[in-house]
């Protein structure tokens, strides 16, 4: 099982949809978190830690709550003590029911969880990762470099370089995919031993 993480505004969910495009099952971390917080009892939980005034009638107010973790780097590692072992629980039932490569998309990916095998960090220039943020537009933009600050990405095992355009983009991923296979298959041999 592969990991795709990478700072804000490198292009991780660029190459999972590549990765997704040629078959290959991607789990979106960041989509299992937000669907965590709409849970009566998650959200009870972060009013607890943040206050009542980042829930509103049971509902965790996204944007207070990322205003206050992007401001203080203690509130945002109070907010991953409660939400990440509920994040990879909910990815290790999905890697389970997988068969050959699968791949999540983390961004908070701070150290190899025990379930990820290989770890691939996409990367771009500071200034051109400011472009894509502020071309999206939402929060991401407003908080760029509070949110480019705090996140510390893991060694990466395989870098996918996302500066020079989708054409050359396509070309490192298609060759990511090759070797995630290639390995899937090394590991697959072995196990089944000697035939």
């Amino acid at each position: 099982m592969a990991a795709v993480t990478g700072r804000i505004g490198s292009g991780k969910s660029t190459v999972s949809a590549l990765l997704a495009g040629m078959g290959v099952p991607v789990l979106d971390l960041d989509a299992v978190g937000r669907a965590l917080q709409q849970r009566p009892e998650i959200a009870a939980g972060i009013a607890r830690a943040f206050g009542p005034e980042v829930v509103c009638d049971g509902v965790v107010d996204r944007a207070a709550l990322a205003a206050r973790c992007f401001a203080d780097r203690a509130a945002l590692r109070r907010l991953e003590a409660l939400l990440h072992p509920l994040i990879w629980r909910e990815a290790e039932g999905w890697i389970a029911r997988q068969e050959g490569v699968c791949v999540v998309e983390a961004s908070a990916l701070r150290d190899r969880p025990h379930l990820v095998d290989v770890v691939v960090g996409v990367q771009a220039a500071r200034p051109l990762r400011r472009r894509r943020v502020a071309a999206r537009g939402g929060r991401a933009a407003e908080y760029f470099d509070a949110i480019d600050r705090l996140q510390r990405p893991p060694k990466a095992d395989v870098v996918i370089d996302n500066n020079d355009g989708m054409d050359r983009l396509r070309q490192e991923v298609a060759r990511l995919h090759g070797r995630l296979l290639r390995r899937a298959r090394r590991h697959a041999d072995r196990l089944s031993g000697p035939g």
